[in-house]
């Protein structure tokens, strides 16, 4: 059957073709479950990109829950993983534009960091910028490299 989408006596927008279209094509319960999707959305297992994809998609069946950029921003944040997610809050985002960015550079920073097995410390330079600073003292001369010198081990478990 073919459904016919008119337009009383008056002109066209966009806006109006997207919402006569949703309304004639697309079911209410197709349209409340990815509601409930988009307001469930947890990034989890998924990629960064996987989940901004993902989020941008939900999000169009819910425009009048998220009217306002920053509660879109931050409805994206709090889907983070919990480690990014505290990362990005400190960064303060302005929309949703913004938190994606952060959150983009992060995980590259966060992902270039894996090679190297430096993570924890990654994440607590962020926190505490001064202790994770080499010491000269920690390092030894030999020609042209530094090699870091071995720190004894502590018989208890350091408090952060």
């Amino acid at each position: 059957t073919q459904r016919e989408v008119k337009f009383a006596n008056h002109e066209a927008t966009w806006g109006g073709f997207k919402e006569a279209f949703t309304h004639a094509y697309i079911s209410t319960f197709t349209c409340e479950k990815r509601m409930q999707e988009c307001l469930e959305l947890q990034q989890g297992s998924l990629s960064l990109h996987e989940y901004v994809v993902k989020f941008r998609h939900l999000e169009k069946y819910c425009p009048h829950v998220y009217t306002v950029d920053a509660d879109r921003a931050n409805k994206f944040v709090r889907g983070l993983k919990d480690g990014l997610r505290s990362q990005v809050i400190s960064s303060r985002p302005r929309d949703l534009d913004d938190a994606i960015d952060m959150a983009t550079c992060l995980e590259e920073d966060w992902n270039g960091m894996q090679g190297t097995n430096r993570r924890s410390e990654f994440l607590r330079s962020k926190s505490r910028p001064d202790m994770f600073k080499r010491r000269r003292s920690d390092r030894v001369n030999q020609g042209d490299r530094f090699k870091r010198q071995r720190m004894p081990q502590m018989s208890s478990p350091t408090p952060w």
